[in-house]
């Protein structure tokens, strides 16, 4: 179990330096990319409950 945390802290820490090592305004851009997606995600999810909901 220990092994996994290890990897598992590992891998994070490597994403960490991956996005740390990114330019301010890439990180900007790519927040903006996944909050859009959650965005239109969560729209839908409602919607389809929504029309679920009517019929």
């Amino acid at each position: 179990m220990e092994k996994l945390q290890f990897k598992i802290k590992k891998w994070f820490d490597k994403q960490e330096e991956k996005w740390l090592a990114l330019t301010v305004r890439k990180q900007h851009q790519y927040t903006l990319y996944f909050f859009t997606a959650y965005l239109l995600i969560s729209v839908g999810v409602i919607f389809k409950v929504w029309f679920d909901i009517d019929k």
